[in-house]
């Protein structure tokens, strides 16, 4: 129970990256439409809710919110490193 809300912070901020012109375009070699990037962004602010009713859960009252902000450091720290350092596959040429 407790990896659900550090997995839930992770996953929002993948979306929040991707609902960027630069990441949508480095990883789908298009730039993001306006109503995608909305809903990007909508699904990554109602992860990071339900990361908070994850960690309230999970560590309680007093320590929840405490796990929840762990949890969205480590979410966007890991998102930035993944957008940002994993490669791409190399393109296949077409023909």
């Amino acid at each position: 129970m407790t990896a659900l809300p550090f997995l839930a912070a992770i996953l929002a901020f993948v979306l929040f990256g991707l609902a960027t012109d630069q990441h949508h375009g480095k990883r789908f070699r298009r730039a993001c439409p306006r109503g995608r990037a909305i809903r990007l962004r909508a699904t990554a602010w109602t992860l990071l809710a339900l990361a908070f009713a994850l960690s309230m859960i999970a560590w309680g009252a007093v320590f929840g919110p405490i796990g929840w902000f762990a949890s969205i450091i480590s979410g966007a720290a890991l998102a930035f490193a993944a957008l940002n350092f994993i490669p791409l596959p190399a393109r296949r040429p077409r023909g």
